[in-house]
């Protein structure tokens, strides 16, 4: 289904019916939460933390990236223009990066050894939530774009059959 979405946002942006901040919107949301991804995953390998605490931490955050924050930056249709528009570009996720990656490298050199390594599992499962959030906004996003399509251009390909099945 979030591939179906994720088409449906390319076809708009090919017709030039998708606004480039949508556009960069998108772009910046799915490069976070993949890189975020791949830290939640080697933490969970190589640092040893249980996979059904990190999951549920990131289930829930996903919830409330997709249901509630996504909904802080509305999508509308500009039918002046028959563009897909959003209000303000974010660099929330960005700035949580760096901060995250020098808080831990901070952590892991200055404060293990006064807090028994505690901090730096604190700072993970607070990554972890950043990370189901901005996964959540980033399927919360193309929800609301499909969502936000005039009635002729909606497509429900997802609810369809394939042929041949």
């Amino acid at each position: 289904m979030i591939d179906e979405l994720k088409t449906t946002a390319d076809e708009l942006h090919r017709e030039g019916k998708l606004d480039k901040k949508i556009s960069r919107r998108l772009t910046v949301f799915k490069f976070l939460s993949f890189l975020f991804g791949l830290i939640t995953v080697y933490d969970i390998l190589f640092e040893g933390f249980y996979w059904f605490h990190v999951f549920l931490v990131v289930a829930g955050s996903f919830l409330i990236g997709m249901i509630i924050i996504s909904k802080m930056h509305k999508v509308t249709w500009d039918k002046r223009r028959q563009i897909m528009v959003t209000q303000k570009m974010d660099i929330f996720g960005i700035f949580i990066l760096v901060s995250y990656i020098g808080a831990r490298i901070f952590s892991d050199a200055y404060l293990n050894e006064y807090f028994d390594g505690n901090i730096s599992k604190v700072l993970a499962y607070t990554f972890f939530i950043i990370f189901g959030v901005t996964f959540g906004r980033f399927v919360g996003t193309l929800i609301s774009i499909y969502l936000a399509q005039p009635k002729s251009h909606r497509r429900l390909r997802f609810f369809r059959r394939k042929k041949g099945v």
